[in-house]
């Protein structure tokens, strides 16, 4: 802290210039973030990296880091070389939603995926609370994204973030060995920018938890409302 409250313990402060009291600063040296990377590695687990700068950010990618997130530094070299080694981008755009340098943080994204890079929808966790994932997927679509990449982002994309099949699932297609995690909309995100809120349907591990937009009973109404044994149930949803 720059200027510790008489109240703390006695502390060196960090001492910064007035024009930038809080500067983004580079944490680990590259020996440091190789070994990181490498100790995850053997632990089969994926690994995220809180970038802020775009030296930081390069550094990360070089040793092998599964995302970056934030990042609101990022260059051109920086997406070229995400691409080249299959980093993912997560640019948690719902955080950073009420930065001043938000709208070139979002031509920053929108120039990410023109690079070819893989992008995942996230919205840094204790950030703004559950249930609002729609508001990252609306922002990238706002910010140029197509609707198709930017459902890809979410479904495919954070499941790669998450380490693949090193999470314990299968996600992204509607066959046998795959999570029966499914929802419908009421309309067409390509059409209508709302759509990602009406959700009309939700199925969570084989068991629908919503019908024609009203919760299922957890009970009852479950077994009420599931077909019988043998028969299907007739749907004119659309997979998009």
């Amino acid at each position: 802290m720059r200027f510790p409250p008489p109240i703390q313990p006695p502390r060196a402060a960090i001492p910064f210039l007035p024009s930038d009291p809080n500067p983004a600063v580079v944490m680990f040296n590259q020996e440091e973030m190789d070994e990181i990377v490498r100790e995850a590695k053997l632990g089969g687990l994926p690994v995220a990296c809180h970038a802020g700068t775009a030296r930081g950010a390069l550094m990360a990618i070089k040793a092998g880091v599964d995302t970056i997130e934030h990042c609101n530094e990022t260059t051109d070299e920086v997406f070229r070389e995400m691409r080249r080694r299959g980093t993912i981008f997560v640019p948690t755009l719902a955080v950073l939603r009420n930065s001043p340098d938000f709208d070139n943080i979002s031509k920053r994204v929108k120039r990410a995926h023109d690079l070819g890079v893989r992008l995942a929808a996230g919205g840094d966790t204790g950030a703004f609370p559950h249930g609002e994932g729609a508001l990252e997927m609306e922002l990238m679509i706002r910010a140029g994204v197509p609707v198709p990449d930017v459902l890809e982002a979410c479904i495919i994309g954070g499941w790669e973030s998450c380490g693949k099949k090193k999470s314990g699932f299968l996600f992204g297609s509607i066959e046998k060995g795959y999570r029966a995690d499914i929802i419908a909309l009421e309309t067409d995100p390509r059409t209508d920018e709302g759509a990602l809120r009406k959700v009309n349907f939700v199925m969570k591990d084989a068991r629908v938890w919503k019908r024609d937009g009203r919760p299922v009973d957890f009970v009852e109404e479950q077994a009420e409302t599931r077909p019988a044994s043998g028969s299907e149930e007739e749907s004119d949803w659309v997979l998009i």
